[in-house]
């Protein structure tokens, strides 16, 4: 199986952006913070893997070019 590079979705980016704004300039020292982070990454690596299984299952169904 190729190795891709990971990629954050512009939602993901967007969201880590509010979520670090949101608890700025204390973002450490807010027990709150490093968890929320892990939610926004956990959420969209799960969209991710959706994806992929989606297009896993296009793939088998669509007829291959001749």
């Amino acid at each position: 199986m190729p190795q891709h590079a990971a990629k954050l979705s512009y939602e993901c980016v967007e969201q880590i952006h509010a979520w670090i704004r949101a608890n700025c300039p204390c973002a450490l020292e807010n027990a709150e913070f490093l968890p929320g982070l892990f939610v926004i990454v956990e959420m969209e690596v799960e969209t991710a893997l959706k994806r992929q299984e989606s297009q896993r299952f296009q793939s088998l169904i669509l007829p291959s070019p001749q």
